[in-house]
This record gives C-alpha cells, structure tokens and sequence, in this order.
C-alpha cells in the first residue's frame, strides 16, 4: 500500500480491536444517556438496532476488503494498466494501483459520515415507540401507529440491504445512504398516506384503528416501508406514461439488449450512472469494477457488445447473434481474416452489403474504451498461457522432486517407496493431461536410480535393472546405483553379477563416504531378499 493510503486508512488497519471497542464504548454512552433517562431496557434495543450497521462496517473492512483489491489487481492487470501481465513487476504496480483506486472509493470517513446518519434516523424512529400522542400533537394515532410499522419495514429492508451487499463483497457508503433513505421514505410515506386518510374518514383523528382495520394499517404501513423504491418507480412510470414523452434514442438501446444483463445487473448499473447502451459503451471502466461487484470479465464482455449496438438498429443486432456475432472483437476479428468471398456471404447472411460493413469495421477502429477491451481479451491469453506454463514447471519440479526422494530411498524401504510411487503416479498423470504428452525423463544419476526403485517395488526387475544401468552410465561412481543393481541381480538369482556392482561399491566407498554389505550368505543358489542389503554410512 502506498504511503498516503497508508495515512488514509492505516487506523483501521493496523487496530481493528481498538476500533472495535472505540465504536463500543461510544455506543455504550448512548446506552448510559438512555438510562439516565429512564430507558434502560429501550436504550438497549436502540443500541442493538444502531450498533448494526457500524459493525457491519469494521468486518468489510478487515476481512472482505483484501479479497477485492486482489481482485482488482488482476482485473488491472488484464486492462494493461500495469504494462504486460507476464512482465516483471506488473503483479505489484497492479497491486498498488488497486489499493489507491480503492482506498479513494472505499475511504472510512466516507463510511463514518453515511454510517452517523443511519444511526441517527434508527434513534429517531425507535423514539417513535416510547412517545404516546396526545391530542395537541401533530401526529394522530393511526399515523403515529403506522410510522412505527412503516420504521420497521424500512429497518428490515437497510438490514437485508447491507447484508447482501457484505455478502457479494459490495459494500459501498452508499448502502449506508441507501438504507438512510428507505428510513426517511418509509417514515415519511406513512405519515402522508395515514394523516390523509385521518382527514378523509369519518371517525377523529385522535381514535386509534381497532380489530381489522389495525390489522390491515400494520400491513399497509410495513409494506410502504419496505418496498418504498419499488412504489416510487411505479410513480415515475405512470407520470411519464401520462404526459406522453416520446421515445428518444437513448430509450431504443436499454441496457436489457446486452446479453447477460439481468433486471438486477440493470439496477445495480443504474446505482452508478449507467441507464442504457451508450453510457455502458462509454463507461468508466475503472470505476465499474471498483464499485460494483462485476468481474472484470463480465464488465468488458458487455462493454464490448455495447460498442457494436452502438451502430447498429435492434432488428441488425439480432441477425448479427444469428450470425455468431456479439461482440465487436468478434466482428473484427472475422470481418480483419475473411476473404471477398466470405466477406460478400457474411453480408447477405445480415441483409447488408460489404461497403456498409467495410464502412462499420473502419468505425469500430476507434471508440470508447476500445482500446481497454482489446487489451483485456489479449492480455487474458497472455496471463493463461503463462499461468499455464509455470503451473507445468511447479508439477514438473515436484515431480522430479519426488524422483529424488525415490533415488534416495533405499529399495528395502518398502512402505515409503509405495507413498512414492503413488505421488509419482498421481504427478505423472496430471502433466500428460495438461500437455498431452508424457513428460520428458530428468537424467540425472538420481532420478534414475529413483525411476527404478519405483520400478522394482511395482515388481517390473528388467525395466527397474534398465534406469540403475543408466544411472551407472551417466555416473560410474554412483554408489546407489551400484547397490540396488546389485540387490536386483539376488532378486533375479544372478549371484554371480551381485559381486561386481558390491565391489564397485566398496570402491566407490572410499570417495563418497558409502559402505555397502550383504547381510545375509550368498552362494550359487541362494537367492538374497531385497531387505538383505542394507547401507552403512561412515563419517
């Protein structure tokens, strides 16, 4: 993290705990305020109901928040804003930038503002259970009763909110405003709703609603508390439906039209300035991905559909899906390697002509945030290709890791030659998979002798006999190598040859600091048992 978000954020940083109870004991306070006043068991409530948004708060910042700059680094990465993917350093300039893109977005005092605000409207709506009208007051009963319904609609709604947004790892301050306001709009359409109807019955205002007619208010306020965005978008509807606006431009390109846009990928779009094609196609697309949860690549995926439709009618964006073609990269690319030939049939297929799509290729050269596009699906196959290589490099190396400690293992050693087989086997399988070919054998002295040890314990003596005479070739001196060809030549009743690898051995001894022997008598007709030749080391 650079140093000025360091001084920014460092705080919060480097002493959650003491944040923690910072914000418990200010909380506490008002607790204690509540009782002097005589509500201990209320002031209790209020703080719960209170303390739940701060919270939520300190455990985004200490434990989703490092989950969503390294996905912004990544994201980085890819656009090229950090230089190649695969270059030295790029993982750290991507790193850096994302934690001051962050950090500028995401900064505390901007939560702690939102947050004070919330808080506040959660004190002033609990304060509306422990206040009985009176009749000089300017609440009636019903109204009264209904803000309060109306408050709890509101609360469970700012709750639910901040908890999906924790949950999608897209808590911003302004959920906290959101949530501010749907306790503003469900307090305040009640009040309307309810006064008006006081004035509009028969009965007195100051007569509180009984039986049914209690039942359905507590209904109707709750219902105008937490759906208060909904009522208001049916409103703004009916009104433009009633004053006859015309259709614009920006009306016949709705977000809707791009593939994998959800009626919730709209409104959460909507949150951040973006209403239809145009402004999606023009996007900041740095600030998408640091304000919204989107990956990086749906948001480049539906920028790269928004550049196309940007030039083209509704009906010639469905016969270019039909054709295959969504996006402008794939336009491009198809229209940049066709010939004459499939230039003029790809026409017809749209109903077009090849100058008016030679003329829309020449469009589509430039544009916003073409360039971002085009450098994010290259840099991708960079980033896996290279991802790809060092994963096979990593396997490889484990592998021939484990060739060693094979080498190294005495064949006698039965139980930890089979746990080295099996990850042998195991690493063996998952490289040809990835590659598609077997992987070229490590010839060194060690390995060898390890590819035969692995051998002999499957019981496959020849091939096992084949890697040790390798290894011997490779290094005569290899005292191992020696000894295990020895120990197969018992195995396979040839104790004539067993003298000559055991007497190299013991010459071999004098520079490596080995000693063999066989433990057990061996004459023509004996066979020795792989445990019968052992190692002893001399310092």
């Amino acid at each position: 993290m650079s140093e000025s978000n360091r001084t920014r954020t460092g705080f919060l940083d480097e002493n959650p705990w003491r944040t923690f109870l910072i914000v418990a004991a200010i909380f506490g306070v008002i607790w204690g305020v509540f009782g002097v006043a005589g509500f201990w068991g209320a002031g209790l409530v209020i703080v719960a109901l209170a303390a739940y948004f701060p919270l939520t708060y300190l455990a985004y910042h200490n434990f989703r928040r490092p989950v969503q700059i390294d996905r912004l680094a990544e994201d980085f990465q890819l656009l090229g804003l950090a230089g190649r993917p695969t270059t030295k350093g790029a993982e750290k300039r991507a790193k850096a930038l994302a934690e001051e893109r962050y950090g500028a977005s995401f900064a505390p005092l901007n939560y702690l503002l939102h947050i004070s605000l919330t808080v506040l409207l959660v004190v002033v709506g609990m304060m509306l259970f422990f206040w009985p009208p009176t009749t000089g007051d300017m609440l009636n009963a019903n109204a009264l009763q209904a803000m309060r319904y109306g408050f709890l609609g509101a609360y469970l709604f700012a709750a639910q909110l901040v908890y999906r947004r924790y949950t999608t790892y897209d808590l911003q301050p302004t959920v906290y405003l959101q949530g501010a306001l749907t306790l503003i709009a469900g307090l305040a359409f009640n009040y309307v709703a309810f006064e008006a109807a006081g004035y509009l019955g028969a009965a007195p205002q100051s007569e509180p609603a009984t039986g049914l007619g209690a039942g359905a208010l507590a209904v109707i306020a709750f219902s105008l508390g937490y759906f208060p965005s909904l009522a208001i978008r049916w409103f703004n509807r009916v009104a433009y439906g009633a004053v006859g606006i015309d259709q614009r431009r920006a009306d016949a390109l709705p977000l809707g039209l791009i593939d994998g846009i959800s009626q919730w990928h709209e409104a959460r779009l909507q949150d951040n300035g973006i209403d239809n094609v145009q402004n999606l196609a023009s996007a900041d697309i740095l600030d998408l991905l640091v304000n919204t949860t989107f990956s990086g690549q749906q948001v480049i995926d539906w920028i790269d559909q928004s550049i196309l439709y940007l030039y083209l009618e509704a009906a010639m964006i469905e016969r270019f899906r039909d054709a295959g073609v969504r996006t402008t990269s794939d336009f491009r690319d198809l229209w940049t390697s066709a010939d004459p030939d499939m230039k003029q049939n790809f026409a017809q297929q749209l109903q077009s002509n090849v100058a008016q799509l030679d003329l829309l290729h020449r469009l589509t050269a430039v544009g916003p945030n073409l360039h971002y596009v085009l450098n994010y699906w290259a840099n991708a196959g960079r980033l896996a290709r290279h991802r790809q290589e060092t994963y096979l490099a990593q396997m490889l190396s484990d592998w021939r890791g484990v060739l060693e400690e094979a080498g190294a293992t005495p064949v006698a050693d039965t139980a930890r030659l089979e746990r080295l087989a099996a990850q042998a086997e195991a690493l063996h399988e998952e490289i040809v998979e990835e590659t598609g070919r077997e992987p070229a054998l490590p010839e060194t002295p060690l390995t060898l002798v390890g590819q035969g040890n692995l051998a002999y314990q499957a019981g496959e003596l020849d091939r096992a006999m084949s890697f040790y005479q390798r290894a011997l070739a490779l290094d005569p001196d290899a005292a191992p190598a020696h000894a295990a060809l020895a120990t197969v030549y018992l195995r396979t009743g040839q104790t004539a040859l067993a003298g000559t690898p055991l007497r190299e051995g013991r010459c071999v001894g004098s520079r490596t600091r080995a000693r063999w022997r066989l433990s057990s008598t061996t004459g023509p007709s004996t066979t020795a048992a792989p445990g019968s030749l052992t190692r002893r080391w001399r310092t």
